[in-house]
Order: structure tokens, then sequence, then C-alpha cells
């Protein structure tokens, strides 16, 4: 899963972002903070949509160590997986947090 958008320069990948609770995934943590007009929300996947085997298929298929049977799981797991994320509401899928910044 990937979210796509024009930023013009604006976005900002970061690794170690998000409190050290947050679901990890590969290259970091299932965080994402959001700023507009000076405010900022922190947004977490919550637990129970990503399980350990599943992250575990994104990063041996992001590396290209994957077989084509278990390239095959994955896509399937995959599309069970967004079946599932597009039939939930929001507040299932994520909690938010205000960020306050000094």
């Amino acid at each position: 899963m990937i979210t796509r958008a024009r930023t013009r320069g604006r976005l900002t990948v970061d690794p170690q972002a998000g409190p050290p609770d947050v679901l990890p995934a590969p290259g970091g943590r299932f965080w994402f903070e959001v700023a507009i007009a000076g405010r900022r929300r922190g947004y977490a996947l919550r637990p129970g949509f990503f399980g350990e085997d599943f992250v575990a298929m994104i990063a041996r298929h992001q590396d290209g160590r994957g077989t084509p049977e278990e390239l095959e799981r994955y896509q399937i797991a995959k599309h069970a997986l967004i079946g599932r994320l597009l039939g939930a509401p929001a507040d299932a899928l994520f909690t938010s947090t205000e960020i306050v910044t000094p």
C-alpha cells in the first residue's frame, strides 16, 4: 500500500518518526503526520490489520527475495487486506493524536 500525493517538495519521509509503540513497518512505522495551517496531527494504524507475517512478506518482496509462489500468496493476502481496509470506518483503522510543538 502506498500513498501518492503532489507535495511540491513538502513531503518528508522519516523512518524514525512516530512513537515507539506504533506498529513497525518495513522502513519505519505505520505512522503519518499531517500539518495544515499551523496544526499538526499524527495518525497510527491500529493493531490487527498488518500482522507480522504480512509485514515480513512486504519486506521480502520489496527487496526481491520472494519466490513466485510466495509472491502469489502475498498478492492474495494484499487484496484481502485492501478489502478489509476499504470496508472499515476510519476510526477503526487509525488513532489520531494532536501534535503540539513548542
